[in-house]
């Protein structure tokens, strides 16, 4: 008897497990998108008693879909990770029950990791809304190529989704490749010569710590220095590069002088051939422009960066710099451009930030600034939803002006121009207002504003704050008080703000609290500026009324 017993209490259970697998497997996609196995149910997944009959079926919806890895948006390397992010919406009448999602790579790449379901929810209402995301990881064996994914919503009584669509990029693992294009050397005064030239990384991985020297003959000497290091190119990312030269007493016009560049690795390694890059006399005054900046000036903050010894861990650390330098309309900001790329440098190194973090807008016009601005809020709103604690970090270099609040005439604000604006125009340009609302619609757990502005006469100048426009705990710093000018630090090659700014960070290997980073950048800044004549620069802090003095106990992102 009791063998009796346990064949039927067995059979029993059997038929339990096979009734409720067969309640959770679709043998194919109606669309082309490859068979699906069982789904492992959620934890509030509900059971067919719970389900509701209704009578109209639910609108579901997958939109906004993109995709951010560590090092870039909408492509994935070997042994990287990244997410595909999208926004699920049931806009229809009836709640959905039981609501998955499916996915499916339709070119069957190799080498690509991912969950081909998903549980989202037991009960979704209508008229919700949730962001959400499939994880992904390069393996070893990822193929350069296109991945093209297919997504859709299905839930217990038929509801299902359109199919909704996303591309990214795919690269294998390898060695990078490198080409100088774009190469030309020209006159920019009466004994100086500009060497330009861009170099693109046409190969499939990131190529560090990158040297870049100019071999010059004894007809010049370099101004400045004859070396630049890049700390990091991506693949199909394009730098320029720019040095100057002085003539000697063996420089003659008529003679062609050879130039050659070379690169190397960290290792000391040659990176593909020397190029050489021939003045001649036809190029003499050839092209004159005369306020173009000079990268060539170097200075102890751009090398040596400080590393943190966990790369990439503050995946809740969300940055926008811009650096607008060559302006259409209004007199060039000297070193502006190289004041964001070095300060993107220390916020992947030094501030942990992983590059795919990063919203950095070089020469940017007013749509594109405006836009970067909701592409930081829209990642910090989908960071948040998931529950995590998101920290923004705002930098600009480049003009400013002072003018009347485009909201409020009866005071001022501080616009930061765009490089297609003519004049003063503070209608085409991003407020410190327009950034606050932004901020104000956002979630988040803290701020912090670095601005090293200029007025339009070519100067830096920072203007009227509006102190209490920013809710929530916002900290600003700025180069100096409002009608003043804020200058360069000509010899370092940055604005003077920003290079104390660096140096401070530098000096303290990144682990400083702001109450001692204030202290030190104000006294610097007032020091030398109080050097030049009629340029007293004080840089002054601004904070929200939430955050009082509590931001003097922030400290840098580690």
């Amino acid at each position: 008897m009791k063998k009796v017993f346990l064949c039927i209490l067995a059979a029993l259970c059997i038929g339990t497990l096979w009734g409720q697998q067969t309640d959770t497997v679709i043998a194919k996609s109606t669309t082309a998108s490859a068979a699906i196995g069982v789904i492992r149910l959620g934890a509030d997944t509900l059971s067919r008693e719970e389900i509701p009959v209704v009578d109209i079926l639910p609108v579901l919806e997958i939109s906004n879909l993109t995709f951010s890895s560590m090092n870039n948006e909408g492509s994935l390397s070997a042994g990287e990770k990244g997410y595909l992010r999208f926004v699920i919406s049931n806009i229809g009448q009836s709640d959905a029950y039981n609501l998955r999602l499916y996915i499916s790579e339709t070119n069957r790449l190799t080498g690509l990791g991912y969950d081909r379901h998903k549980f989202i929810a037991g009960r979704f209402k209508s008229g919700e809304t949730r962001i959400d995301s499939i994880a992904m990881n390069g393996r070893t064996n990822l193929r350069t190529g296109r991945a093209d994914f297919e997504l859709f919503l299905l839930e217990a009584n038929g509801g299902r989704s359109e199919t909704a669509t996303a591309s990214l990029k795919t690269r294998e693992s390898g060695v990078a490749k490198v080409e100088i294009v774009n190469d030309k050397i020209y006159r920019i005064g009466d004994r100086e010569f500009r060497m330009e030239f861009t170099i693109l990384n046409t190969g499939s991985s990131n190529m560090n710590d990158v040297k870049i020297a100019v071999d010059y003959p004894k007809t010049v000497y370099a101004k400045g220095t004859s070396e630049i290091y890049l700390d990091r190119l991506k693949p199909d990312e394009p730098k320029e590069v720019v040095f100057t030269f002085v003539n000697n007493q063996y420089f003659n016009e008529h003679v062609k002088d050879v130039f050659t560049v070379t690169l190397a690795d960290a290792g000391g390694r040659a990176i593909g051939l020397p190029k050489n890059i021939t003045r001649t006399k036809d190029m003499v005054g050839a092209e004159k422009d005369t306020n173009r900046t000079v990268y060539s000036v170097m200075s102890e903050v751009d090398f040596d960066i400080p590393h943190s010894t966990k790369e990439f861990k503050n995946t809740n650390v969300y940055a926008l710099i811009i650096g607008n330098e060559k302006y259409s309309g209004n007199m060039d900001v000297p070193f502006a451009e190289k004041d964001a790329q070095i300060f993107s440098l220390y916020c992947t190194h030094t501030f942990n930030v992983p590059p795919g973090n990063i919203i950095r807008r070089i020469n940017a016009t007013g749509n594109q600034m405006k836009q970067a601005l909701r592409e930081l809020t829209r990642k910090a709103m989908q960071d948040s939803s998931l529950g995590r604690e998101v920290e923004l970090i705002i930098y600009y270099s480049g003009h400013g002006i002072i003018a009347k609040d485009k909201y409020d005439e009866e005071i001022d604000d501080q616009y930061l121009l765009p490089v297609d604006v003519v004049g003063a125009d503070a209608s085409l340009s991003l407020s410190r207002k327009d950034i606050y609302m932004a901020l104000n619609e956002t979630n988040f757990k803290r701020a912090s504003l670095f601005l090293d502005a200029c007025n339009v006469k070519g100067d830096r100048a920072v203007a009227k704050v509006a102190k209490n426009e920013c809710k929530g705990d916002v900290f600003v710093f700025t180069s100096s008080l409002p009608n003043q000018t804020s200058g360069t630090y000509d010899e370092k090659g940055h604005g003077m703000f920003t290079y104390f700014l660096l140096k401070t960070i530098k000096e303290k290997k990144g682990r400083v609290n702001y109450n001692d980073l204030t202290e030190e950048v104000i006294k610097d800044v007032e020091w030398q500026s109080g050097m030049i004549a009629d340029k007293k620069q004080n840089p002054e802090i601004i904070s929200s009324p939430q955050v009082g003095e509590e931001w003097k106990k922030w400290r840098l992102p580690e």
